[in-house]
């Protein structure tokens, strides 16, 4: 499915004005789109990140289109799901766990529903540590990407963390239980390791 910042991103890219066919062919998406099309440009003229001219839409050049722009290439270069990490709720997620050394779902004032999805995004994206699973504990990176997401959306500066974090006893805690569960499944434990090589 296309998503407004697929527009955005080719909008980017282009950087004239492009019409709504022009898109259409690009995403190889039927003419029966274009009224959907038409809805997201307009979003992304509303939001001040994109603009209509008689030529058709082109990104507007301002410090939130740049902004904006960063986030998706962070996204891009990372392999990163930009349009799952780049909404309003992640950012208000991200701004919660920000301001406390461990933090709990509870403690953040979302669904548990949708804070199970932002954190396991998060998790897999490595920007966060998960200390506990029932019930769930976990301490957020301090990225400066995450800071970021949370400046676009809420237009606030996040605080300093609460203190200087020292995540190596965590980690090697974590460690000490991969090891454990390795020797109880060699197999498993190979084909997790060849996985992440191949990523890395």
């Amino acid at each position: 499915m296309v998503t407004s910042y697929h527009l955005y991103e080719f909008l980017c890219q282009k950087q004239s004005p492009v019409s709504i066919p022009e898109l259409l062919r690009n995403f190889q998406k039927p003419s029966t789109q274009y009224h959907a099309f038409y809805q997201l440009l307009l979003g992304l003229a509303r939001r001040g990140l994109a603009t209509r001219t008689n030529a058709g839409f082109q990104v507007v050049l301002s410090t939130r289109a740049q902004t904006l722009n960063r986030l998706i290439r962070f996204c891009l270069a990372n392999d990163l799901p930009y349009n799952v990490l780049l909404t309003r709720e992640m950012a208000l997620c991200i701004a919660q766990a920000w301001r406390r050394k461990r933090f709990s779902t509870s403690e953040l004032h979302l669904n548990g529903r949708t804070v199970a999805k932002y954190t396991d995004i998060l998790q897999r994206s490595g920007f966060l540590l998960v200390l506990k699973r029932k019930p769930f504990q976990g301490m957020l990176f301090p990225h400066p990407f995450l800071r970021l997401i949370v400046e676009f959306f809420h237009k606030v500066k996040l605080p300093p963390h609460p203190v200087e974090r020292d995540y190596v006893p965590e980690i090697r805690r974590e460690l000490a239980l991969f090891q454990r569960w390795a020797k109880k499944n060699e197999r498993r434990y190979r084909e997790i390791l060849e996985a992440y090589q191949l990523r890395f």
